[in-house]
């Protein structure tokens, strides 16, 4: 499995999660199921098997998530900016729905083609589209009521 497969899957994991144990023992699981089904099919687009990978490792950890309040530990390994406000994302991950959350974290963090999403959760681009536009409107309004939060302190 190449470096970039399994940087995205600990990514989608840590942001999914903000909690570093838990991400690291789901990226586990996930990288032992893309690397299965690789080895049974190695023509698998990697970014479908990735999708497909982290949203069965998803389905089998996310009740047990406490959204929005994060458990990260730079001795985990996890650098993390020291300007850097996860308050939006903290915010957003608490009243998103599962599938904004996760067609965020594919799309726009990973990069993930809506297309190679669509086929890793058996769904149309449309249905991913309409999930995304939904999820970035939220994100988008909670990140203005940071600006603006942040804009009238100053003043």
């Amino acid at each position: 499995m190449a470096e970039a497969e399994i940087t995205s899957i600990a990514l989608f994991f840590f942001f999914a999660f903000l909690d570093d144990r838990r991400a690291l023992e789901a990226s586990t699981q996930a990288i032992s199921i893309c690397t299965n089904k690789k080895k049974k099919n190695p023509q698998f687009n990697s970014n479908v098997l990735i999708v497909m990978s982290t949203f069965s490792v998803w389905t089998k950890h996310h009740l047990k998530l406490n959204r929005g309040n994060p458990n990260i530990s730079t001795e985990a390994g996890w650098m993390i900016p020291a300007d850097l406000d996860l308050g939006p994302w903290r915010e957003f991950q608490k009243l998103a729905t599962q599938d904004e959350l996760l067609a965020v974290i594919w799309s726009k963090i990973l990069e993930i083609p809506e297309k190679d999403i669509a086929q890793g959760l058996g769904i149309s681009e449309g249905t991913v589209r309409y999930r995304l536009g939904r999820a970035l409107r939220k994100l988008g309004s909670m990140a203005q009521g940071v600006s603006t939060k942040k804009l009238n302190a100053v003043k």
